[in-house]
């Protein structure tokens, strides 16, 4: 089985709005931890020019994608090619479960394409580190596990450095729990025992008034288990 390792950089924080500027991906036999495919893809943008605080985000500018940037239909064309090539499954990346599958879905469909149906499993949210991190960024687990990006923000090497976490745990168990589904989980507290759902992670919805919790499916008995309150399902996310 082949697994497909992606990241994108992209032209604001907005899935609907705004685009994708670079995508990479990388191949991967589930088996061996070194890739068979590299990709890195520069995509010509249509909406608007890059700024100058965009560019101060990772790098890329606008003459950039003048020089090298390629058509999106082209490009995304191309993953789905590789996509069913390979008979991808799994696409992983990092916060790809919240923000880069949605980019990645809403800009294929600016050109009247769909994302293949695959599951993105997520190494942000479906690994279970062995030590506590300073941060959850792909910078900061990495050098917790002895590695340094020499591009931070390039699309090829984040992807590429989401497969040296993932090669370093049980390739099977991540996959298993990235393959159920994202769900929201509600704390039941008031107000004098909030410190107990914020201690395990929740946070404050002000809109709705509760403590919430995004998890896999698969964590929620745990989640269940560790609490000393009731811990309600809500739904799916995603």
């Amino acid at each position: 089985m082949y697994l497909l390792f992606f990241d994108t950089e992209t032209s604001g924080l907005d899935v609907n709005e705004d685009e994708i500027l670079e995508l990479g991906y990388a191949i991967y036999h589930i088996d061996n931890p070194a890739p068979v495919v590299m990709k890195s893809k520069f995509i010509t943008n249509q909406k608007k020019q890059i700024t100058p605080e965009v560019t101060e985000c990772h790098g890329i500018t606008q003459e950039m994608i003048d020089l090298l940037g390629e058509p999106g239909e082209q490009v995304y064309a191309e993953l789905s090619a590789d996509i069913a090539r390979f008979g991808i499954k799994y696409m992983i990346g990092h916060n790809a479960f919240r923000y880069d599958k949605a980019i990645l879905k809403n800009n294929m469909a600016m050109y009247g394409l769909n994302l293949p149906e695959v599951i993105v499993a997520d190494t942000q949210t479906d690994i279970k580190y062995r030590t506590k991190s300073k941060s959850m960024r792909l910078s900061y687990l990495l050098a917790d596990h002895g590695y340094i990006n020499p591009f931070p923000h390039r699309a090829l090497t984040d992807a590429m450095c989401c497969a040296i976490l993932v090669y370093m745990y049980d390739i099977q168990k991540f996959l298993e729990v990235a393959s159920t589904p994202m769900i929201e989980i509600r704390a039941d507290v008031g107000y004098n025992n909030k410190d107990l759902a914020k201690a395990l992670g929740y946070g404050w919805d002000g809109e709705r008034k509760i403590w919430i919790k995004t998890i896999r499916k698969y964590h929620q008995k745990e989640e269940v288990e560790k609490a000393s309150f009731p811990v309600l399902e809500l739904q799916r996310v995603g």
